[in-house]
């Protein structure tokens, strides 16, 4: 195997189902450029997993998410070598996701970066890549851009914390589409609020609306299929 590069460009992934995962893995295969890693177990977490610090060759596991593709595109950009970890719960509003939320996925994620800042490797973190907000449409939360800002503060403090050193961590993010399935009765459509809601987010500093995801095939009312990793993670 490859030996792991001594500087690693590490990105982190979290939110609902479709950040971890929804439909099979269109493969499973080891991603086909050298240098893109996980850690043991991953790519993206359940909190009930098990983390061990090894770092291994990324592949998606089981079922389709956006780091494969995400990361086949960044090594074809920059050619530089990369690690990507993160965490992420089904059916979570933001406050179930934040810092101290009851899912325990932001507490996971830090326990990740902890196991990177101890594996003898320089990490460079270069984003936050949160693909969320289905339930906090459904919810009707009006304020989910100043929480999406929140989100990235909190990582970007917490991080430094850890790691010793100021960050400077961009937020990427992508438009919900499932207005439609949350929301069945045009009239009450204006009430998911979380689409107009990112794209106020993306004229914000530090954050970049991807794209909408309404392009995309569906499996149902709320998931894309596994296409989704390879068309949104090269955008």
């Amino acid at each position: 195997m490859t030996a792991v590069a001594t500087t690693l460009d590490a990105y982190i992934l979290t939110g609902q189902s479709l950040a971890g995962g929804v439909a099979e893995a269109v493969s499973t295969a080891v991603v086909p450029f050298r240098q893109a890693w996980m850690l043991a177990g991953g790519p993206i977490f359940r909190t009930d997993s098990p983390l061990n610090g090894t770092l291994v060759p990324l592949a998606e596991n089981r079922v389709e998410t956006l780091c494969s593709a995400f990361a086949e595109q960044r090594l074809a950009d920059n050619g530089r070598p990369l690690v990507i970890i993160g965490a992420a719960a089904g059916g979570k509003a933001y406050h179930g996701l934040k810092k101290d939320g009851e899912s325990g996925v932001y507490q996971h994620i830090l326990e990740q970066i902890r196991l990177l800042e101890g594996s003898g490797h320089t990490i460079r973190y270069r984003a936050l890549l949160i693909v969320h907000g289905e339930t906090d449409g459904y919810l009707g939360t009006a304020d989910y851009e100043h929480k999406l800002a929140q989100w990235r503060h909190d990582f970007e403090h917490d991080i430094a914390q850890i790691s010793g050193r100021p960050q400077n961590l961009p937020l990427f993010t992508c438009q919900t589409a499932s207005a439609a399935g949350y929301a069945c009765a045009a009239p009450n459509r204006h009430q998911f609020t979380t689409p107009f809601a990112q794209l106020r987010a993306g004229l914000q500093p530090m954050t970049t609306l991807v794209c909408p995801k309404y392009a995309f095939d569906y499996l149902d009312h709320a998931h894309p299929d596994a296409a989704l990793g390879g068309k949104a993670a090269a955008e």
